[in-house]
């Protein structure tokens, strides 16, 4: 099941003589919500997990060699994307967003990650997953939903407050409270990413497009990114 929901896709260069992908974009199901039509004797739904699941992990380590094998390059330029944000991106929310380094909104307090459950209630179980990402030469960035009320990019360069991993400079970033449905009342906007061929592997754009067509925050995700001096941090109203 998980090779449908979880996959992968290579993205060529418009070059037909070049048949080593430019940039390979992963996807991932963190699951969650409750099973269909099945509940407890009370009525209450029956919870799924919301993590990305072991099996998953072992699936995209495998992939990984795989590709790089086939194609001879262990370090292809890539992005990743899972809708329930990781422990790390709650472990920073708890250190602390700075608007002048991580631009966007943090209304959101705290966030939920994966593996929080209902009863909020965490034991590690995006770590295999999380390590899995630290540990994929030329990730780019990791891109999550589900917190409607935040849109922030950090820089995961430290070990955090409460955890075992520690971050290797690799980019997180949310994407906002985008569709008519959900909760919140922020402006919907949705994050986009700009990826430039002459750069790729070294740096990304993206910025929040609002359904009014503003632009609240640009940033490049390169390796000056979270820092105070930064000339990749531009607001644009």
């Amino acid at each position: 099941m998980y090779l449908v929901t979880n996959y992968y896709l290579p993205v060529f260069s418009a070059n037909s003589s070049n048949t080593t992908p430019e940039l390979i974009l992963w996807f991932f199901d963190s699951r969650g919500g409750f099973s269909f039509q099945e509940s407890y004797p009370n009525g209450t739904g029956i919870a799924q997990p919301d993590w990305v699941d072991v099996s998953v992990v072992d699936w995209f380590n495998k992939t990984k060699t795989q590709l790089g094998k086939k194609y001879g390059n262990n370090e292809i330029p890539s992005l990743a994307f899972v809708h329930i944000p990781v422990n790390a991106m709650l472990a920073f929310q708890d250190v602390g967003v700075n608007p002048h380094k991580e631009p966007g909104i943090n209304a959101d307090i705290p966030l939920a990650q994966q593996g929080q459950g209902n009863d909020n209630s965490y034991y590690g179980q995006d770590i295999p997953f999380m390590a899995a990402l630290l540990d994929t030469p030329g990730l780019m960035g990791v891109f999550s939903g589900h917190d409607h009320g935040d849109d922030w990019c950090f820089k995961w360069d430290t070990q955090l407050p409460g955890m075992t991993l520690k971050g290797n400079g690799l980019n997180l970033c949310f994407g906002r409270h985008t569709g008519y449905g959900g909760y919140g009342s922020w402006t919907r906007g949705a994050r986009q990413i700009v990826v430039n061929q002459s750069t790729i592997g070294k740096s990304v754009e993206t910025y929040i497009r609002l359904e009014d067509e503003s632009v609240p925050g640009r940033v490049m995700l390169n390796g000056t990114y979270g820092s105070y001096l930064s000339s990749s941090i531009v607001i644009v109203s």
